[in-house]
């Protein structure tokens, strides 16, 4: 058995990733899940979070593991291949890190002053989506130090 398997990566815009990997931890609505080649068929939502993949062919070790955010959807893991469908997904070199920290304080002042019509869920929602993305850049930037 190879230790490579098919994943991609579609959001509602079309197809974010596909390629060969050798492992992926993914945020799963009840915790991460780590898949490597042959896991076990698996149908789950996902959270807001992080994907890590380890590429399986990288000549350059800085870009041996790509992150993406994550939010919404799902994940179908069978043994060969997996698939995230995610409500929104964008790779990590991609976000903006000021628009996500704006997006994570305007959250953060919705559920400190709330008032009676405040949809406390939907706040919390954009919250875990805005501090997802920041992980995120906080990821990609420590793998980059690492070099």
């Amino acid at each position: 058995m190879s230790d490579a398997f098919q994943c991609n990566i579609v959001n509602t815009e079309g197809a974010l990733f596909s390629g060969m990997v050798t492992r992926a931890i993914i945020p799963g609505i009840e915790g991460e899940i780590g898949v490597v080649a042959g896991h076990s068929p698996l149908l789950t939502r996902l959270k807001s979070g992080v994907v890590r993949l380890r590429l399986a062919e990288s000549e350059d070790k800085r870009l041996e593991d790509t992150i993406f955010f994550v939010a919404g959807g799902f994940v179908e893991v069978v043994p060969n291949c997996t698939t995230i469908l995610a409500d929104k997904a964008q790779r990590a070199d991609h976000i903006d890190e000021a628009a996500a920290q704006a997006a994570k304080q305007h959250a953060q002042q919705l559920l400190a002053h709330h008032h009676q019509d405040l949809d406390y869920a939907r706040a919390l929602a954009q919250l875990a989506e805005a501090m997802a993305r920041l992980q995120a850049v906080s990821e990609l930037r420590r793998k980059l130090q690492r070099g």
